[in-house]
């Protein structure tokens, strides 16, 4: 419930807005003017509090405290956010780099299919960043949300401009931080 609060202070007043927060877990949610009954199971959905409308929500476990947990295995010297500009500057795919599964963060090895001496945090840190971004695809689909041409950012996560763009570059839209 605190996230689609949340969502309603970022602005989501209006059927088809949506606000992503990435922080320690990732939530989608989307307000609609109708009670779906075809969704995904994993999407959450119930009445809004402004009259007539329903809110849907997709949780993910992986988020911007992925991110947080590779930077503080291997590059504990750095902030999250040069690690998110260095991996900013990997070529997409990260050197066909692979996340194994949501929140196994440690060594490379087990976090990552494909993991070969040549990879450097930066290249984890791509590869976390590209996955949070397709999981919010994911959840997109799962919502049944359409013909958006911007996504509200809020959480942790949304301070990371190099982590909006990166979300941009997938879903091809604007994602704009919304202060929280």
């Amino acid at each position: 419930l605190d996230q689609y609060v949340g969502a309603v202070g970022c602005g989501v007043g209006e059927p088809g807005a949506v606000v992503e927060t990435t922080g320690t877990v990732m939530t989608t949610v989307e307000l609609s003017n109708d009670f779906a009954v075809n969704l995904d199971p994993e999407v959450i959905q119930g009445p809004s509090m402004l009259p007539g409308l329903y809110y849907r929500m997709a949780v993910s476990q992986l988020g911007a405290s992925s991110l947080q947990a590779w930077r503080e295995y291997c590059a504990a010297t750095m902030q999250t956010d040069e690690l998110a500009e260095l991996a900013a500057r990997v070529k997409p795919g990260a050197e066909g780099l692979k996340l194994r599964g949501e929140g196994v963060i440690g060594n490379p090895a087990r976090t990552f299919e494909g993991w070969t001496d040549h990879h450097t945090p930066a290249h984890g840190a791509r590869c976390i960043m590209e996955s949070v971004a397709l999981e919010l695809n994911r959840h997109l689909s799962m919502l049944h949300a359409c013909r958006l041409d911007t996504i509200r950012a809020a959480g942790g996560g949304a301070r990371s401009s190099a982590l909006l763009q990166g979300k941009a570059g997938v879903l091809g839209i604007l994602v704009t931080h919304v202060p929280f």
